[in-house]
Parts: structure tokens; C-alpha cells; sequence
């Protein structure tokens, strides 16, 4: 996981590495765990409830582009990738608030 995430670090469009994340936790759930943890009902809405997911936690700086282009870039401190249990394939990330 260490490997991927060295190649592969959670970054979305709109979202700037300020400095290098480091990997918090690795956590196996089901998507409902995961709805709760992250106060989403319906993410991941095209999943099961039951589906395993693995939510993995980074911290360090990220920013993120503001809706208003007039703003500064929203800094933040966590960020989360989530992954398919089973296939691996990654399924979110974004900014952990």
C-alpha cells in the first residue's frame, strides 16, 4: 500500500500536494462504515451497503482550488482514498475535514 500510495498519492483535480502525505491508517469497512465515518449518506450510492471498501488516511498539506476563483486556496491537513476491497481499484478521495 506504501508503494502505491508513493506513486499514486491522493490527488484530485483541483487539489495541490503542498507537502508529501504520509500514510495514517488503512482501514478495511463496509460502505455504510464508510458513509457514517465520512457524514456521507449517499456516496458510493452505486455500491451495496454491505460492500467492502478499504479507506486509507494521509496527513499533510493539501489545497484545494476554491469555488470562487476570486479566493485564496482552502488549505487542509487530511486528506482519504478509498479503494475497492476486492478489485483495488480506486474508488474516491478527497479532503478529510
Amino acid at each position: 500500500m506504501r508503494h502505491y500510495i508513493a506513486q499514486h498519492p491522493p490527488i484530485f483535480p483541483g487539489m495541490s500536494t503542498l507537502q508529501s502525505p504520509t500514510l495514517t491508517a488503512v482501514e478495511f469497512m463496509t460502505v455504510a462504515q464508510l458513509r457514517q465515518r465520512l457524514g456521507i449518506p449517499n456516496d458510493l450510492s452505486y455500491y451495496s451497503e454491505t460492500a467492502r471498501v478499504v479507506y486509507v488516511s494521509f496527513t499533510g498539506q493539501f489545497g484545494v482550488d476554491p469555488v470562487d476563483r476570486n479566493k485564496p486556496e482552502a488549505a487542509y491537513q487530511r486528506a482519504y482514498m478509498v479503494f475497492d476491497a476486492t478489485t483495488g481499484n480506486v474508488l474516491a478521495d478527497g479532503i478529510d475535514h
